[in-house]
C-alpha cells in the first residue's frame, strides 16, 4: 500500500515537474515578446503609450513567475513528503524481514519442543509397556 503511495506520489512529482517546465517555456517566451515589443517601442512614435504597454506585459509576467514559484515550491513539499514515504516504507520493510526472521526461529524452537516432548511421551509409554 505505501509502494503505491510513493508511486502516486512519483506521479505526482513528475507531472508537477512538467507543469512546471511547461511553464517556465511560456514564461521564456513571453520575456521574448516583452523584449520584441520593448524594441518597437523604441524605434516607433508611440512611446506615450510604452508605460501602458509595459504594464500591460509584465503584469501577466510576473503572475506567471508566481505561478512557477508555487509549482516549485509544491513540488519540493511533494519531494519531501515522497522521501518521507519512502523511508517509512524502507524502515517497514525492515521491520517485517526482522518479523519474519523471529517467526521462523521461534517456528524452528516449538517444532523442535514438539519433537522432544514426543519422545519423551514415546519414552514414558515404552517405560509403562
Amino acid at each position: 500500500k505505501l509502494e503505491k503511495h510513493c508511486h502516486v506520489l512519483d506521479k505526482q512529482a513528475k507531472s508537477e515537474s512538467e507543469q512546471q517546465a511547461v511553464m517556465a517555456k511560456q514564461l521564456s517566451d513571453m520575456a521574448a515578446d516583452l523584449a520584441i515589443v520593448r524594441d518597437r517601442i523604441e524605434v516607433h512614435p508611440w512611446r506615450e503609450d510604452t508605460a501602458r504597454l509595459r504594464t500591460e506585459l509584465e503584469e501577466p509576467i510576473q503572475r506567471l513567475r508566481d505561478a512557477v514559484e508555487e509549482q516549485r515550491v509544491q513540488l519540493t513539499a511533494h519531494a519531501q513528503v515522497f522521501q518521507g514515504t519512502q523511508s517509512s516504507v524502507v524502515s517497514q520493510s525492515h521491520a517485517i524481514s526482522t518479523l519474519q526472521t523471529e517467526t521462523g526461529d521461534a517456528a524452528r524452537r516449538a517444532e523442535a519442543e514438539h519433537l522432544a516432548l514426543s519422545m519423551r511421551v514415546d519414552q514414558m509409554r515404552t517405560d509403562l509397556s
